[in-house]
């Protein structure tokens, strides 16, 4: 399978009617993964409620998407 060449961004939303904000990009997608864990690491040490996404220019719809409520850890994630 070929690695995907589109641009990808991090983005955070507090809330449905807020607009995205995006806290990094970059064009290589393993490093949009490792973004997105430690996007989500620090809004989760932060207590953030709102929806951590992975997005690419090139899909209408967020690759990865994890929603945060009030900093509640979804997804396992080493201590540091």
């Amino acid at each position: 399978m070929p690695a995907s060449t589109g641009r990808f961004e991090i983005a955070f939303s507090a809330s449905s009617r807020e607009p995205r904000v995006v806290l990094c990009a970059t064009n290589d997608a393993n490093a949009a993964t490792m973004a997105f864990h430690t996007q989500l690491a620090e809004l989760c040490k932060t207590r953030k409620t709102g929806e951590l996404m992975v997005l690419e220019d090139q899909a209408a719809q967020p690759l990865l998407r994890q929603p945060l409520h009030n900093g509640s850890r979804l997804l396992h994630l080493p201590a540091h």
